[in-house]
Formats: C-alpha cells, structure tokens, sequence
C-alpha cells in the first residue's frame, strides 16, 4: 500500500511538471510569434540612459503629454483640459457616433498598441484606452486633421449646444465662469473653424486668467500692440507644439489616429487623415528642404517622429556597401589562400594561425578616415557651396555631394527647436537600427565640420548655416553635445563614407594643398593676378625674343 501511494503521488508530480512545462512551451512559441511580428514594427522606445544624460529636458514635454511614458506628469495637468475639448469637437463634429463608439475601437486595438510600447507603464486597461483615445483626438485636431470636414461631409453635423457638449466630457471651460446655467443652456455655438478648442489656447498664453481682451476703434495703438502679441503667442504655440509632437517618449501608435478619424468621417474620406497629417507636418518642417514630391507623400509611418525621418532622410543613397564588402572578403580570402602556398612574407605561417577575420584585415589594413575642420579643407583648395533648392530635382536636409573639389551642403537653420529635434531624430536611430543611422552620421559630419566657431563663421559666410544663436561658439557647443554618448562608428558603412574617402584623398594631395596655398596667399588679389599675368606674358617675350637674339650674335660672329 505504500508503494502505491509513492507511486502515485509520484505520478500526480509528473503531471503537475507536464503541465507547467507545456505552459512553458507555449509561452516561449507565443514570444516567437509576437517576436516575429514586431519585427517590421517600429517600437516606441525610451531615451537610453547615457544618451539623456546629457541633456535630458530636450526629451521631456513642455505642454503636451502624449503617451504612456509621461502620462500623469503632474506639472503638464493644466492643459489636459485642452485634450478634453477636442474630444468634445470630434464628437459633435458626427452625433452618430457615440463616447462609446470610439471606446470600443481603441479597446479592440489595446493589445496591439501596448505592444508597440518597448519599455513597460503602470497603466490598467480603462486609463491606457482614455489615454489613446484623448491624445489621439488631440493629435488629430492639433496637426489640422480635421480641417474642411464639416462643411464637406454629409455625415458631420455643425452645430451643438454648449451644454450638450460638456454634458459629454464632464468638463466645463473658462469662460462659462460667472454666467448662469440658464445662459449657458440657451447659446448655441456655431462651428466656424475646424481644430478651434486648440486654438485656444493661443487666448490662453495671452491671458491666463481668462480675461477677454477686444479691439476697439478708439484706441487703434492697443489694436496694434494686441495684434502683435496676437502673433507671438502663435508663433510660442507652434514652437511648443513641434517640440512636444517629435519628441522619441512622446508619441502613440498612428493606426490609433486613423481608426479615430475612419470612424468619424468614414474610410473613404477625402484626402485621408495620412494626407492631412503629411501637408501639415511638411509646413511644421518648412526650413527643412525635403525630396518628397506631393503625389508621393509618405503614408505607411508609425508615430509622428518617423514621418519627420522620413522627410529629412537621404534621397539618393550611395551603392550598397554589404555586397562589395561581401566581395571584398572573397577576394581576401582567395588570397590568403595563395598565400600559404607563395609564402609572400617570412609571417606567413603567424597568419595562417590568425582567425579568418583577421587575416583579411592582416593582408589589407582598414585605412581610418576621419572628418576635419571645414577652415582645414578649404585651406586645402576644397570649395563649399550652398546647394540650391531646385523643384525639378528636389533634395533632402542630408543629400550631400562632392565633386572636382567642390563640395554641396544645404542650407541648415539652426533655431530654438533644432536641439531638440536633432536629439530625438538620433535617439530615434539609436533605438530602431532598422532604418540605419543617416541622421547620425549627418550630425557626426557637421561636429567635425564645426569644431572651432572660425569653422561656424566661414559655413555662415558661404549660406551654408544660418542661425539665431548670440554667437558662433554655441553653434560649435551645440553639435558636439549632440554626438556625445552616440553609438556611431566613424569608419563603419555609412551614407557618408565615400564623400569622407573622396575629401580625404583630396585634402592629402600636396598638389591640391599647395595650389590651394598659392591661391589663398597670392592669387586673392585681384592686383596680384594681374601682376602674376603681366610676368608670365614678359616671360614668354623674353624666352620667344631669345632665339633671335641668339642668331643675331651668330650672325655678327661670322662675319
């Protein structure tokens, strides 16, 4: 009987580890599964850690929350109301659809857009969905996504009572403050400007308090001055805005965006949330040149950042390096192969013990380029020019090019928001290799370029920069913050490498230096070219004067 009862506990053991242990297998094929899908999806990730210590405020939301990741912040609460009010738009904008409605959608999808989220949050299902659904109707009223649909489409309806508005989203604004209930139930608010609750906000920076101010015909003084202060806060609006929109912590998934919209205007509205969203970002991005033409505008982009990469990329890529670097080691490796039999140096046999990836290095040492100064390649005869926006033949922030000494870079604008940016754009790469590192090796290529403010100074003078700092030394400051706790490797393949080989072969050619030294010095006056002419045309004279000269004493010789 005790035999039995070992046995059969025993057994119950095996079948409690059978169990746990298919559980297990199961887990780990989902993970491949769930793996395997996100391979193509671009995951939002956090700032790594040494990069933001550098400068972590230009990751972090002045304003505007969007996302898991500074959910909450309890500084940025006063203007969460301004979500509520576009939620409040959308909603009146199609009185079919209800609050539900749009819960229902972001539900279906609430497992799909945790995934695109790397880093974890401490967020329950009913706070993720409202947390979606308010910044992705935000979103959608901020970037003009909503513009024109309510007097083109037949489903939207363009008046709502006020009260009937806050009744939806229980909240309540400003100006109702001191007027009655009964007032509030009897206006009726006509919709005259699509995106309206976030322009609001412009009174908002202008008067805190909610304080109307009005122009008046008597004082036409104080109409202008309010029309002047009327720009600015737009102008701070918008700068806030374009920093808070592309910032890498700050964005949610876009399918979110576009369920939102196709539930309220349909799927077949016209143009399409994609089409609304690019036009208005390629303006937030105007002092960027980009390559894109307007019949090809950029619809598969998975956050807001990502279509900012996508705009400043590079629109022509130099030849592919993996396929000649494959080549490369073929050859190398042939070679070697030949060698053990040649013996070409007395380390034959040292080499032959050397592990294949080093045997090629051994035989043909990796030669180490490096960018310089842009005062040392121009002292080296290297001319920089502007490179001129064509429509024909559009190109990006990043196309480059050098040819016959000269090299081409567009124009940057260097203002209050280029830090930021580029800081996300390279935190971007850094997380999401897939879409390699061009804005890396861009930024890296202009750290050299502006080591010195001598260097920020000659770029200036050639159009080349342009910016609204107090003095060049911050130009120089801020692009070599920018590359600092960068994972780039210089010499790896890159979009720039053979613009770096080709000015490196031309800065090293004494022949280039030393004629580049002779124009600088010599030939920068336009006196002394004429004098350096006028020499070498009395030099021809003397040396075409000289035969006849010479026969002229033969002949005197001989008689």
């Amino acid at each position: 009987m005790e035999n039995y009862g070992t046995s059969r506990v025993h057994h119950v053991d095996l079948d409690d580890l059978v169990a746990s242990m298919k559980d297990k297998i199961n887990l780990y094929c989902s993970l491949k599964e769930t793996i395997e899908k996100k391979k193509n999806r671009i995951l939002i990730s956090r700032v790594p850690k040494n990069i933001r210590d550098v400068d972590g405020k230009a990751y972090d939301p002045i304003v505007w929350t969007i996302g898991p990741y500074h959910n909450g912040m309890p500084e940025l609460q006063v203007m969460e109301k301004e979500k509520w009010k576009c939620l409040s738009y959308i909603l009146y904008l199609n009185r079919k659809i209800s609050l539900q409605d749009y819960l229902e959608i972001i539900g279906e999808t609430e497992g799909e857009a945790r995934d695109c989220y790397r880093e974890g949050f401490t967020m329950d299902s009913s706070e993720f969905i409202k947390m979606l659904l308010l910044d992705g109707c935000f979103l959608i009223a901020s970037l003009h996504g909503l513009d024109g649909l309510a007097g083109t489409n037949p489903k939207i309806v363009g008046q709502i009572e006020q009260s009937e508005l806050n009744e939806t989203c229980n909240i309540r604004t400003k100006s109702e403050v001191g007027s009655s209930e009964g007032d509030r139930m009897k206006n009726a608010t006509k919709v005259e400007s699509d995106g309206a609750p976030v322009l609001d906000l412009c009174q908002k920076i202008l008067h805190p308090r909610g304080r109307q101010v009005h122009r008046t015909d008597e004082d036409e003084n104080e109409g202008g001055q309010l029309d002047h202060c009327v720009d600015k806060a737009v102008n701070l609006y918008k700068t806030i805005l374009v920093h808070d929109l592309f910032l890498l912590e700050n964005q949610i998934p876009f399918f979110i965006l576009k369920r939102i919209f196709e539930l309220l205007a349909g799927t077949n509205a016209n143009p399409s949330l994609s089409e609304r969203i690019t036009g208005y970002v390629e303006v937030m991005l105007h002092c960027y040149p980009n390559a894109i033409p307007q019949c090809n505008t950029p619809k598969d982009f998975q956050h807001l950042l990502h279509l900012c990469h996508i705009y400043l990329r590079p629109s022509q890529r130099p030849p592919e390096d993996h396929t000649r670097e494959s080549r490369h080691f073929c050859i190398m490796h042939r070679l070697f192969l030949g060698q053990r039999y040649v013996r070409l140096s007395c380390h034959a046999q040292h080499k032959e013990n050397l592990p294949l990836d080093k045997q090629s290095t051994y035989l043909h040492p990796h030669k180490l380029n490096r960018w310089r100064r842009a005062v040392q390649y121009h002292e080296a005869g290297i001319r920089f020019n502007k490179k001129e926006y064509d429509k024909n033949k559009p190109h990006s922030l990043l196309d480059i090019r050098f040819s016959n000494g000269t090299i081409e870079i567009p124009c940057l604008i260097i203002d209050r928001n280029t830090e930021s940016l580029f800081r996300n754009l390279i935190a971007f790469e850094q997380t999401s290799p897939q879409f390699g590192k061009d804005f890396t090796a861009y930024i890296a290529f202009l750290s050299q370029l502006m080591s010195i403010a001598s260097d920020v100074t000659f770029l200036a003078k050639n159009g080349i920069i342009v910016h609204e700092m107090r003095f060049d030394e911050e130009v120089c400051a801020l692009f070599s913050k920018l590359g600092k706790n960068v994972d780039f490797d210089h010499n790896g393949n890159n979009y720039l490498k053979n613009v770096k080989q080709a000015m490196e072969e031309h800065y090293q050619s004494r022949l280039n230096r030393w004629m580049a030294w002779l124009w600088h010095n010599h030939f920068s006056n336009p006196w002394l070219i004429l004098a350096a002419v006028a020499a070498v045309v009395v030099l021809i004279c003397t040396i075409l004067q000289l035969p006849f000269a010479l026969l002229a004493y033969l002949e005197q010789s001989g008689g």
